[in-house]
C-alpha cells in the first residue's frame, strides 16, 4: 500500500549498526543498574498533579476542533466516494492513514488526550443527543478486548489489504464505524464506548496518559509530569493484548521490507498460492495475513515469558494473567517509540499530500489554496538527522519502559525480589530494542 510504510532502511549510518546496537543497550542496562541502586520506593504508582482551569478560549477552541473533525469525516467520506481513486491525488488515504493513526496519537503523548474531546463519532453522538450518561460498567467488564480487534483489524486492512489504500473502500469503512461507534454509545455510553469499542479512542488513550495533561478522577484538567499517567491506566482485561498489537503491527510493517522475508519467506509462499489458482494479490493478502498473526502472537509470547519468568523469580503469590495486566502499562512508551521512529517520515513527507489532495478534493480541478502542483520537499530533515531522530526514539521509549516497570515491581514485589523480577523484563526490553533497530535499517 502506497500510504503504509515509512522510510526503508538504512545505507548510510556513520558508524556501524553494532555500535548503535551496543550503546543503545548500555544506555537501557545503566539505566536498569542505576534504578537497582538508587530507586527503593514506588515514586510514579501515586503521581501528584495540579489542577488547570480552563479558560474559556480553550473550551471555545475545544468546540471549534470538535466541530472541524465532525466536518473532517464528512469531507474524508465525500472525497473517498466522489474524488480520485488515485490515493496520493485523493485526501481520504491521508487522513486516515497519516492524520487518525499518526498525527492524533502523537499529539496526545505530547500533550495530553485531547481525542476524547474532539472524536468525531463522540460529537456526532452529542449532537444526536443519543449518549446515556456515565459508565455503564461495561468497560470494566469487557475491558479493552474490542479495541483491540479493531486495532488489529485497522492494521490488517492498513498493511495487508488488497484495497486497503482504495478511496472508496475507505469512505464505507468510515460510514461502516460510524454507525458501529453510535451503536455502541447509544448502548453503553460515550465514557465505555473510548476505550473499550473505539480502538483510537482507546490508542489515543494510552498515548496521552504518556503526556503532561489529562483528567483527575472528578473529570478536571491537570497537569503533571511525563509519564505518570501510564501507571494510572485502568487495569482491565486485554490491556497487555492492546499494546502487543500496537508494538506487532509496526513490527511486521518493518519486516515485510526486509529482502529476506520478501524473497524467502512471503514471495515463495504467495508464488505457491497463485500458482494454485488463487489470484496474485489475495495470495499476497493470505500470506500477510498469516505473517501479521504470527508476528503479533511472537511479541505476546514474549512478553508472557517475561512476565511468567517475573513470577517465577519474584516468588510471589500473583497471578500471571494479573502481572500481564498490571505491567502492560510499561510496553506504551515501547508502543509509541515503535511508531515514532517508523512513521515520522511518513508524516512529514507523504503527509505533505494532504496539501495538494485537499485543494482539490473532489477530482474537479480546483486549486483551492494554490498548491494543487505542490511537489513534496524531501529535503525538509537530512537522511543523518532522520536516523538519529528515529534512534533517539527507540532509546527513550524503552527507557521509559524499564523505570515504569522497575516502579511498578517494588509495588508488587517486596524488597530484593523486586530488582529479581525485572530481569526477564529487561531481557524483553533489550530484545525489542535490537528488534526495532534492525528494522530500521535492513529494510
Amino acid at each position: 500500500m502506497i500510504l503504509a510504510h515509512g522510510i526503508g532502511g538504512r545505507l548510510d549510518l556513520p558508524i556501524p549498526l553494532l555500535y548503535f546496537t551496543l550503546a543503545a543497550i548500555t544506555v537501557l542496562v545503566v539505566t536498569f543498574a542505576m534504578l537497582s541502586a538508587r530507586w527503593h520506593e514506588p515514586r510514579l504508582q501515586h503521581p501528584s498533579s495540579r489542577v488547570v482551569d480552563v479558560p474559556s478560549w480553550m473550551r471555545l477552541g475545544g468546540r471549534f476542533f470538535s466541530a472541524a473533525s465532525v466536518a473532517l469525516l464528512v469531507l474524508m467520506v465525500l472525497s473517498g466516494f466522489l474524488g480520485s481513486d488515485d490515493a496520493l491525488e485523493n485526501p481520504a488515504p491521508v487522513m486516515v492513514f497519516v492524520g487518525l493513526w499518526l498525527v492524533f496519537p502523537f499529539l496526545s503523548a505530547l500533550v495530553g488526550d485531547f481525542y476524547q474531546v474532539v472524536a468525531p463519532w463522540r460529537v456526532l453522538a452529542r449532537w444526536l443527543k443519543i449518549d446515556p450518561s456515565g459508565d455503564s460498567g461495561m468497560s470494566s467488564r469487557i475491558g479493552y478486548w474490542p479495541a483491540a480487534a479493531v486495532l488489529f483489524a485497522f492494521t490488517w486492512w492498513e498493511l495487508v489489504s488488497p484495497v486497503g489504500s482504495v478511496p472508496w473502500w475507505l469512505a464505507v469503512i468510515a460510514l461502516v464505524y460510524t454507525l458501529y461507534m453510535l451503536v455502541t454509545i447509544a448502548l453503553w455510553g460515550s465514557e465505555s464506548q473510548l476505550t473499550a469499542w473505539d480502538g483510537f479512542g482507546a490508542y489515543n488513550y494510552l498515548m496521552g496518559a504518556i503526556g503532561p495533561l489529562g483528567r483527575n478522577q472528578n473529570g478536571e484538567l491537570v497537569r503533571r509530569k511525563w509519564l505518570t499517567g501510564l501507571p494510572m491506566v485502568g487495569e482491565r482485561p486485554g490491556l497487555d493484548a492492546l499494546a502487543v498489537v500496537l508494538i506487532g503491527g509496526v513490527t511486521y510493517d518493518g519486516l515485510t521490507g526486509i529482502p529476506f522475508w520478501r524473497n524467502q519467506l512471503a514471495g515463495p509462499l504467495e508464488d505457491t498460492l497463485s500458482g494454485a489458482g488463487l489470484g496474485w494479490q489475495w495470495a499476497e493478502a493470505v500470506v500477510g495475513t498469516f505473517g501479521l498473526v504470527a508476528v503479533v502472537l511472537m511479541i505476546g509470547w514474549a512478553y508472557h515469558l517475561a512476565c511468567a519468568v517475573s513470577a517465577i523469580l519474584s516468588d510471589a503469590d500473583v497471578g500471571l494473567t494479573r502481572i500481564r495486566i498490571r505491567f502492560a502499562h510499561t510496553l506504551v512508551p515501547i508502543a509509541l517509540a515503535y511508531a515514532f521512529a517508523h512513521y515520522f517520515t511518513l508524516v512529514i513527507y507523504e503527509g505533505q499530500f494532504f496539501l495538494s489532495a485537499i485543494a482539490d478534493p473532489f477530482d474537479l480541478g480546483w486549486d483551492v489554496f494554490g498548491v494543487a502542483d505542490r511537489a513534496v520537499d524531501y529535503t525538509l530533515i537530512s537522511p543523518t538527522a532522520v536516523w538519529y531522530v528515529q534512534l533517539a526514539a527507540v532509546i527513550a521509549g524503552h527507557v521509559g519502559g524499564v523505570i515504569l516497570a522497575h516502579d511498578r515491581a517494588l509495588v508488587d514485589f517486596p524488597g530484593v525480589k523486586a530488582i529479581r523480577s525485572q530481569y526477564p523484563m529487561l531481557a524483553l526490553m533489550v530484545v525489542l530494542t535490537m528488534l526495532a533497530l534492525f528494522i530500521l535499517t535492513a529494510g
